[in-house]
């Protein structure tokens, strides 16, 4: 058996962009140019039919 995992959000707190960050990363964000993220969260399977989703936040579509 082989477990599989997929990062679904890497981002920490609040997510990507924070609401009172400059970073380059959070800039690129609100412009568009790099995908907005969710707080970290992690998918994973062992028989590539049936995941588990690990610490899921809501999806908002952007």
């Amino acid at each position: 058996m082989t477990l599989r995992a997929h990062i679904l959000g890497a981002a920490a707190g609040g997510g990507l962009p924070q609401w009172n960050c400059g970073c380059e990363n959070c800039r690129l964000a609100r412009e568009g140019r790099i995908p907005q993220q969710t707080q970290s969260s992690l998918a994973v399977t062992a028989n590539e039919a049936d995941w588990a989703i690990l610490n899921a936040s809501p999806w908002k579509p952007g």
